[in-house]
């Protein structure tokens, strides 16, 4: 359960990613660029697709394990402890890490979306 929750919090907040760029888009492109509106449903295929587009990135998995397995087999017997307890604490800082990059992609949705809401309020 502790490796799904965050790709079921993943998902969640790219819809509400999704739910601000459709409000965005119908806020402001409509008008400026003469396009039509979009969907909730239109948006969120257009944000995969534009993700699917953009991050295709090489998987590195293979080369950490290259990278740890080397290091683990540098260090001597005697420093072996102090090597597993900093790993432990690198992978403890990973999930803190993973967390807070979706703490920051709420808030900075939600604030763009206030933004803009009063944006368009003063605009329209």
């Amino acid at each position: 359960m502790k490796h799904i929750l965050p790709w079921v919090v993943a998902f969640v907040v790219g819809v509400y990613t999704s739910f601000v760029a459709m409000c965005m888009w119908n806020w402001f492109a409509v008008q400026a660029l003469h396009a039509p509106n979009v969907s909730f449903l239109q948006m969120l295929g257009l944000i995969w697709l534009i993700n699917l587009l953009i991050n295709q990135q090489d998987n590195h998995e293979g080369r950490w394990r290259i990278l740890f397995t080397s290091i683990e087999l540098c260090v001597p017997q005697e420093k072996q402890e102090l090597l597993t307890d900093a790993m432990d604490e690198i992978k403890d800082n990973l999930w803190i890490d993973l967390w807070g990059k979706i703490a920051g992609q709420i808030i900075g949705n939600t604030l763009t979306l206030v933004l803009g809401f009063i944006l368009h309020l003063f605009i329209g």
